[in-house]
């Protein structure tokens, strides 16, 4: 496509900075201490605060969370963990990285998330762990039942993990889905909901865990061992380093997190906007499905902040696929999250989203003359086929 058509294509995803973001990135900038530092420490201080956990170490991204993470938990090769078939093949790809064995499962309908009776059959002796996806933001209802289920069988020794890149406002009853887990693993990239250019978090009650992570995305340096000044009070030899792990250099730095805490002071309204777009949404595409020519995501009475997808789900793959150029062509872009990660695999309900399902634009940026030209192209399409 040409650049001109790119310019004009209306986004599937959308992130929003202001003079705010401006002034803390100047003020990091002027201060020279660009790298990992107190600017950091307050982004993850306050991010952790507000989610409700005790412990939080902040990284470069969420795909290198899961490493970290992975890594600090003590999973070896041929370990297995559960993981749904509708999900970012980044999680797959640490999998593969670290020789722990991928075990798919299927999802349930009509939001493409993690069932009990898909996993119950899946775990064995070497599963080590779930990791979760609240796919577009919705919670996934069966994981206090997945949590009391492994406890009757003896397995509470398996970790609870989320992957938290669709839901990090999501709330359940009042209270942060991600408080249903033992661990919740953050994205923070430029189509996500809070934006720091690049970037994660990941948060735990596990304070022995998480000093693992933030001694791992250091180097290896952390605990107990100190560098640079903080060495001199003990020792005369400042400049040497000390290890506790061998590490890479995967924590977010300064400026990064300078975008965090800006863009936490405004989360608030950043969502509001998304639900009032949700709401048209629903409210002008309602006809379409009481026609019975597409379906829309299902409203949660008991979840809010659910706003991160916004997907129709079409009669077959044919339909799916005519829409999407259909919308192209009106120079609407759309797009399926996610493609499933093995093809292989007996999960009916995974390919029966990914081969009908399509995510429509869906960002606070979205004007309201945005919105009347999707809602208008989507309608135009099935007045066509009528």
């Amino acid at each position: 496509m040409g650049s001109d058509r790119n310019r004009r294509l209306i986004s599937v995803f959308g992130n929003s900075f202001d003079k705010s973001d401006l002034r803390g990135v100047a003020t990091v900038l002027r201060s020279h201490l660009v790298g990992a530092g107190e600017v950091t420490r307050q982004f993850e201080d306050r991010f952790k605060k507000r989610i409700g956990f005790k412990h939080a170490s902040a990284t470069s991204s969420c795909t290198n969370g899961f490493w970290l993470l992975l890594r600090s938990l003590g999973f070896k090769k041929g370990d297995e963990v559960i993981v749904p078939n509708v999900h970012f093949f980044g999680i797959k790809g640490v999998l593969d990285l670290l020789g722990i064995k991928c075990r798919i499962v299927d999802v349930g309908a009509p939001v493409p998330n993690i069932t009990l009776e898909a996993m119950r059959d899946r775990v064995t002796d070497r599963t080590k762990a779930v990791i979760f996806l609240e796919y577009g933001g919705y919670p996934v209802r069966d994981a206090p039942r997945i949590r009391k289920y492994l406890a009757q069988k003896g397995r509470s020794d398996i970790a609870l993990i989320l992957d938290a890149a669709n839901s990090p406002f999501t709330k359940r009853h009042g209270k942060y889905s991600a408080r249903d887990y033992d661990y919740a693993v953050y994205s923070f990239d430029m189509n996500k909901l809070l934006v720091t250019g690049e970037g994660g978090m990941v948060l735990s009650d596990h304070g022995d865990v998480l000093g693992r992570v933030k001694a791992l995305s250091h180097y290896g340096i952390g605990g107990t061992v100190s560098t640079g000044f903080a060495r001199s009070r003990s020792s005369d030899i400042w400049w040497e380093t000390e290890t506790v792990a061998p590490g890479l250099k995967l924590g977010m730095n300064n400026i990064a997190a300078s975008l965090g805490l800006s863009q936490l002071a405004k989360i608030d309204a950043i969502l509001r906007k998304r639900e009032r777009v949700a709401r048209y949404y629903r409210k002008a595409l309602r006809p379409l499905e009481s026609a019975g020519v597409l379906r829309l995501p299902e409203e949660y009475g008991d979840a809010e902040n659910c706003v991160y997808l916004f997907w129709l789900t079409l009669e077959d793959e044919s339909t799916r696929n005519r829409l999407a150029k259909h919308l192209l062509a009106h120079h609407v872009y759309s797009t399926v999250k996610y493609q499933p990660l093995d093809k292989r695999s007996r999960t009916p309900g995974a390919f029966r989203f990914y081969g009908r399902a399509l995510n429509i634009p869906f960002n606070q940026n979205l004007t309201r003359a945005h919105q009347r030209h999707i809602v208008a192209a989507i309608r135009g399409f099935f007045g066509h086929a009528a």
